[in-house]
């Protein structure tokens, strides 16, 4: 708490010493209509400008007077440090002047809805939808730029104020810091304000762009089909495609000639003509879609949901290509736009850049085509099978076009690119992997409890290890679907090696000792076993890391595989099910020996667990101090019935007590006797 204590008291001294950054009070109303004093500088020096439109030029010529009369108190080496700073205050504030009559609240242009649309006026909506949304964006692409611009003013003040508020009244260079703040804080505003202009801006567009959605959704069912010519779109399609072998053919050329070439120049001219041929191809898909569009308007009847559907995801498909190569295309423009300033011929790189820009205002213009065939396809075509097909296919659509990004490379391994739709495609297949293996697994145990000759310990031995096997390979399956080749993985796997020897060496080494106990088949399900702890149980189940015990008091015990493997247990049924018990017991002397064995025997068929087809033995194995000591010897299989040994043995102590009664023979008991006599008293010495 004191070390605290001495840190809040260091940090906040410097503080406490300028108190002309500090409120002390309320200021006065003649301290506020002060111009701000670059070296005692306010907490609210600020409110001096924060007035009306009106009265800003006024203040602005009060801190310029100011600033002038400043300045000529200065000597004239204080007058050439601050002049320009000066005159970057009083240009900095004409521009908060300018930008603060600035009316940005102007209502958006009123959009006119008509009765009916031709179809050129309908595809002239989407040329201007396109344009509204790309003022939009280049709107939203300033207010993010300028947010950026004012973090960053932002934190270059704060850091000058700390520096102000550590330097004292009479230091020098409190005046140059404090006309650097002014300058900096006003620079700060004027963005502000222009960053506000900028959403007003950008909201009165997205109004416009909502407007113009409204209107194409209208005009979309008051179209003037009388003035469709299908024949032109047709021959706009012919020329579209005989424009593309020509950017084709052009392009190979190109690529032939300058094969052997490996210049800027070179590399920007096989660019240009790849762009120019995938300019052809949007072209291409802008004619079919335009055609398509008229079919759907002329004769709907002709062309079948299914039919229209495979055109347009057909088209999708081709330009979901070039989308995908434009990223491609931007960065070697850009690479070839940086060389070719180096040796100042940037001209054919700044020819990429526009025709690049080209090819997204017509991408775009091409998406508005295939959002209205599909709005078309709804609208004309209007049976359940057809609606039911439509919806389908939208689906279908939808899914590939907002899946784009998911095949943008996100990192690399080796050589293979790594997407999002990589690691989605990773984790399905793993996923499939699993419940395909847990299926397998729980249909073989489900048709081993069926089976109840065979031995069930064999079908979840087989389980266990398909499902292992299953696993492994979906892995497998599931790292060669992203690109990785063994090479690759064996060098992670080699890499993992190093933590599997430090942090999980007892996981793998428990994995391992399962597969063991599996294989070996040494200890299966419901085999009765006696831990070296003394805890006896049945086995439930040999999992990757644990075999779980359930003992006969119903608790359940995890042990480690590797115990399993190394230490020492006793499993009663490895081999077989049965064994041979003795239990002990003794009766009185004078006891019938043969009339003995007859009672034992007759208790033992009488417990379940006796094995019928072994005939049980008496044996007098002793004569005790009060009694004939016996033993019953019977083979018993008490895992038929559940039980545990002492469970078993408890049953035959209590079936013998009671035919020894039956029998009347007695049990002895040991009896002592126990005689008192009296010892004369001592004679007293004479």
């Amino acid at each position: 708490m004191r070390q605290l204590f001495l840190l809040f008291f260091c940090f906040f001294s410097p503080l406490v010493a300028q108190q002309d950054l500090l409120p002390n009070g309320k200021e006065t109303s003649k301290e506020q209509e002060l111009p701000p004093n670059p070296q005692l500088l306010k907490p609210a020096w600020w409110d001096f400008f924060t007035v009306d439109p009106e009265k800003l030029p006024a203040q602005i010529e009060k801190m310029k007077t100011f600033l002038h009369r400043m300045q000529e108190d200065l000597t004239p080496t204080q007058q050439s440090e601050v002049a320009p700073l000066i005159q970057q205050i009083q240009v900095g504030l004409q521009r908060y002047s300018d930008i603060s009559k600035q009316k940005w609240s102007q209502p958006p242009p009123e959009v006119i809805v008509k009765e009916k649309y031709t179809f050129q006026e309908f595809l002239q909506l989407g040329y201007h939808l396109r344009d509204v949304h790309e003022v939009c964006d280049r709107q939203e692409l300033k207010i993010v730029m300028e947010k950026a611009n004012l973090r960053s003013d932002q934190s270059y003040l704060d850091s000058l104020t700390v520096s102000y508020l550590s330097l004292s009244k009479a230091d020098p260079s409190r005046l140059i810091k404090g006309l650097t703040i002014i300058g900096t804080k006003i620079s700060l505003e004027t963005d502000k304000k222009r960053l506000d202009g900028l959403k007003i801006q950008a909201d009165r567009e997205k109004i416009l762009l909502h407007e113009i959605q409204k209107e194409v959704a209208f005009a979309r069912g008051h179209i003037d089909i009388s003035q469709i010519a299908l024949p032109l779109f047709e021959q706009e399609v012919t020329r579209a495609k005989i424009q593309l072998r020509q950017a084709q053919v052009s392009l190979l050329e190109k690529q032939t000639q300058l094969a052997t070439q490996e210049s800027t120049e070179a590399n920007s001219e096989i660019l240009n003509q790849t762009l120019m041929r995938s300019r052809a191809e949007v072209n291409l898909i802008r004619a079919q879609l335009t055609y398509i569009l008229a079919q759907i308007l002329l004769h709907p009847e002709k062309k079948t949901v299914k039919d229209l559907y495979s055109q347009l995801n057909e088209l999708s498909e081709k330009q979901t290509q070039i989308i995908r190569e434009l990223e491609h295309w931007e960065k070697a423009a850009n690479h070839l736009l940086e060389l070719s300033i180096e040796i100042d011929d940037n001209g054919k790189a700044h020819t990429s850049l526009q025709t690049l820009q080209v090819l997204h205002d017509e991408i775009f213009f091409n998406e508005f085509l295939l959002t209205q065939a599909d709005q078309f396809i709804q609208i004309r075509y209007i049976s359940l099978g057809d609606r039911i097909h439509s919806y389908w296919e939208k689906i279908k659509s939808d899914f590939r076009r907002y899946s784009r990004w998911s095949h943008v490379s996100l990192f690399k391994i080796g050589q293979a690119p790594i997407t999002f739709y990589g690691i989605l495609k990773l984790i399905c297949t793993i996923v499939i992997a699993y419940f395909l293996a847990k299926f397998i697994q729980i249909w073989i145990n489900f048709v081993g409890k069926r089976q109840k000759k065979i031995n069930q310990a064999g079908f979840y031995t087989l389980g266990r290890l398909l499902y292992y096997c299953i696993m492994i390979l979906g892995i497998i399956i599931a790292i060669s679907s992203i690109g990785i080749d063994f090479t690759t993985f064996a060098v992670i796997v080699g890499a993992l090696s190093v933590g599997i020897g430090f942090g999980l060496q007892s996981i793998v080494n428990n994995f391992i000792s399962g597969i063991i106990l599996l294989l070996e088949k040494k200890l299966r399900v419901r085999d009765y076993v006696q831990l070296e702890s003394g805890e006896i149980g049945v086995v439930m189940e040999i999992n990757v890391r644990t075999t779980l015990i359930k003992t006969f008091d119903n608790v359940e015990v995890l042990v480690p595989n590797a115990d399993l493997v190394s230490k020492k247990f006793i499993n009663w049924t490895l081999s077989d099910k049965i064994r041979r018990l003795r239990i002990p017991f003794s009766v009185a002397f004078g006891s019938d020996k043969d009339k003995v064995k007859e009672a034992a025997i007759d208790a033992a068929m009488k417990v379940p667990t006796t094995i019928k087809d072994r005939q049980p033995q008496v044996w007098h194995v002793g004569i005790g101090e009060s009694s004939l000591d016996f033993e019953l010897v019977v083979w018993v299989n008490e895992h038929q019935q559940g039980l545990p040994p002492i469970a078993t043995k408890a049953m035959y102590t209590w079936e013998i007590e009671s035919a020894l009664r039956r029998y009347n023979i007695s049990i002895p008991f040991p009896v002592r006797d126990v005689r008192i006599t009296e010892t004369p008293p001592p004679k007293s010495p004479e």
